[in-house]
Parts: C-alpha cells; structure tokens; sequence
C-alpha cells in the first residue's frame, strides 16, 4: 500500500526534507535488489507516494544510541539550523557508526538549508567541492561537514528517530555491505567508492554482497582514474585509523594492493607460495599492533604508515641482526641509546621469528658494533622511502619478486606517498641518523 505525501507518517517538522529526498531519488533510481533477490530499497515509480513497507524508523534510544555519542560540535550545527527553521539530520557513516556501537570518524549534517543560507548561520564556513558542494563548518575546534546530498539513513537525535528506507538496518543486523543503487551501476558512476567501501568493511568488520563483491573484481582497476589526492586521502583513511591490518587483507584480496603498494602486494604474494599464514608475516604484525593504538576518533598522521612502511621494505632488503632491530625500536620508543641497548640485549631473546626480515642475534656483538648497525638501519629505512615515489626504485625492489613493471601499477607521479609525505618521513629518520646524540 502506497501512502501519498499528505498522509506522512513522520513529524511534520522534518517531512519536507525528507519528502524531497525521496522524490528526487525516484527520479533517478527505482530500487536496488541485494543478495538472493532480497530487496533493501522499494521506490515507488508513481511520483509523490511511496511503498510504506519500505520505510522503517527505529527508536535510537532502544538500540543504544545516547545523546552524548554525538560530538558537542555537531550538536551546536543542528541546533542552530533548526532554531533557524531549518530541517536537519545526521546522516550517513556515522548513524551506521553509532547503529554498530562503533565510534564515528565524523559527523555528517543534511539541511533542506541551501549551501548560502548554511554559511550565512556559522561565523566559520566555507563551501568546498566543485561537483558536489559541500559546507564544512568549523566549530569549537572541529570540522562538521552539512550538505544535501541523498544517504540512505537519516537520524535526527532531537527526537531520537532513525529513518531507513533502503534496508540499511536489515543490511547492519546480519553485517552485509551493499550499494544503494546495482553495485556495477554504482562504481561505474564513482570508482571511490570501491575504495570507500573497502575501509568501510574493514574498520567495522562487515562483509560484502555477492553482487558488490563481484564489481570490486570486475571494475578494481578503474581506480587508476582517481588523482593522486584521492588516493592518498583513501589510503590514509584505510591505514591511519585503526584497521590498517584488515584493510591491507582486503585490498589484498580484491587485487587492489597490486596497484596502490605493489611491493607489499609482492612480498605478501611471496609469503603466501611460501605457505606462510598471512597474519604472521611481519608486515602484518606491524599494522595490526599500530591498529591497538588507533581508532576513528584517534587516527594517526599519514607519516606513521609511510614509516612502517618504509622499516619493512628495508628489512626485507636488508635482513638484520634481531638485536639491531630490536635496538632501533627501543630508540625510537625511549629516545636515548644507553636505554636502548640495555632493554634489547634484554629482551631479544623472546623476539618473534620473521623471515628474511630478522635474522638470529648475535650475542657477540659489542656495543660500538650494535651502534654502528643500528645507524645503518636507520639510513636504510630512509632511503627506502624513495620506492614509493620513484618508479626506478619501485622497480628495483619489486624485480625480486616479478618481472618488468606492470602498467596497472600506480607511478610514481601517482603514488599515494606524496612529496611533503616523503620529506617529512626523511627529516623524521634524519633525526636518527645525524641529527641525534642517542646514536
């Protein structure tokens, strides 16, 4: 049964927004099927009424969700825009977020507002983006996006209503990811949100549909036409917030680490035909211990990865003494090399065995040996750094595992370690090598 716009079944105070979403929706898009022919979004094609079966709402406050999971900052720009008359909602990420009991990465705010009348509320806004502009909002010292472009959960915690016309909640409760619109169709329209989608299952521990998963396979490589600085952006969010590890696994998998780190796609590749478990290879070791310190509301900068990195490659080039590796740790930790040495001569022996990354310690060595080990570790790190934005040095470590260099690899013009990420990662290992009395 259809019910016409007069007869709308939510508070009158945000029927409009949503009822021109909808409208604007039907215009373009009639639904999506998901998995097994299940139907998570029914839009009606008669123009002004919709199925009703299709609509949910759900009681935020019974599925656990309080007021205070929702920033300070994001309170301020709702009520603002809604004292002015406006209607506005969370939407997006973050009610999946907080739906999942997870910790949102940020808050997104929809208004029937347009992008003018936005900026005319808040002292400090600017409208970015070119082909979907957007308003960010700076506020008590955070950044809270508001737009009206469609997402398929709107929230508005003022009267603690979730709205789901899209299956989005059917979707959270048995840990399915799907697109909105058929997943082809989707990623065909915006490749991003391959990527998006990949940091979305990996930080929340979802799987995909039969028939998403299919596309990511099918259309991986359109990602190629993505610039620099979306790819960057996209790794960063992959790598720096807390699921570097499960991240690395799915873009593994979906053969998109051959583009976007080829080297680790090769030595994970190479690990593998060595009928060793992926979770005990060492660079996955050293993401999912980065992954215990990092969450979404507590990410890392870019150079943290970059780094890690950088101290794997040279390893696997470069295999070293546990002792030296366990030195060059302590001293990136404690900052002093008299601690250093003391505390890896005394824990060395309980290291974790990784191959051809760390060889046996020797326990022969003396310190001005150690010393002078661990500084030429430092040096290696650094310069390993030049294969992730020069193509001559991206092909010199990738020829241990493979031939000439694969077009589908991203170049060095491309590559997600940009320049000013290059540079501070060299001037953070300069400090080890030159710059520091400890060594």
């Amino acid at each position: 049964m259809a019910i016409s716009r007069r007869s709308y079944p939510f508070r009158s105070a945000s029927s409009s927004l949503a009822y021109t979403l909808v409208s604007d929706r039907q215009r373009w898009n009639h639904s999506s099927t998901g998995e097994n022919g299940d139907t998570g979004s029914v839009l009606p094609p008669e123009e002004g009424s919709y199925d009703q079966s299709s609509w949910k709402t759900v009681d935020s406050r019974a599925v656990g969700i309080r007021r205070s999971s929702i920033s300070s900052s994001t309170w301020t720009v709702l009520n603002i825009l809604q004292r002015k008359g406006f209607d506005a909602y969370l939407v997006g990420g973050c009610v999946r977020d907080l739906l999942l009991k997870k910790t949102p990465k940020d808050f997104d705010v929809i208004t029937n507002a347009t992008l003018k009348q936005i900026k005319k509320q808040f002292r400090h806004c600017i409208i970015v983006g070119r082909r979907f502009p957007i308003c960010q909002v700076h506020v008590q010292g955070s950044i809270v996006e508001v737009c009206a472009t469609f997402s398929n959960l709107f929230f508005d915690p003022t009267c603690y209503t979730i709205y789901d016309y899209v299956g989005g909640i059917s979707d959270l409760r048995i840990l399915k990811l799907r697109t909105v619109i058929p997943a082809h169709l989707s990623f065909d329209k915006d490749c991003a949100r391959i990527l998006r989608g990949l940091r979305i299952v990996a930080r929340l521990g979802l799987q995909f549909s039969k028939e998403t998963a299919a596309a990511i396979r099918d259309l991986s490589s359109s990602i190629l036409t993505l610039n620099e600085s979306r790819l960057r952006m996209e790794l960063n969010f992959m790598l720096a917030y807390g699921a570097a590890e499960s991240s690395i696994r799915l873009l593994h998998k979906f053969k998109l680490l051959d583009i976007l780190l080829p080297i680790q796609a090769a030595y994970l590749a190479d690990q593998s035909r060595k009928q060793v478990a992926q979770g005990s290879t060492m660079l996955m070791k050293l993401f999912s211990n980065a992954d215990k310190l990092l969450a979404a509301d507590h990410p890392a900068d870019s150079i943290l990865w970059l780094a890690l990195l950088a101290f794997h490659l040279a390893l696997v080039e470069n295999p070293q003494d546990a002792l030296v590796v366990w030195t060059f740790s302590a001293i990136l930790h404690d900052g002093t090399w008299k601690k250093a040495a003391e505390y890896a001569r005394k824990n060395v022996k309980a290291h974790a065995q990784f191959v051809p990354e760390i060889r046996s310690s020797s326990d022969t060595k003396s310190d001005e040996l150690i010393l002078e080990e661990t500084s030429h570790l430092a040096s290696l790190v650094k310069s390993s750094v030049n294969a992730f934005t020069s193509i001559d040095a991206l092909q010199q470590s990738l020829g241990r595992y493979q031939g000439p260099l694969s077009s589908g690899v991203v170049s060095a013009s491309t590559c997600p370690a940009c320049a000013e990420t290059l540079f501070s990662t060299k001037y953070a290992f300069c400090y080890f090598t030159y710059g520091s009395q400890s060594i």
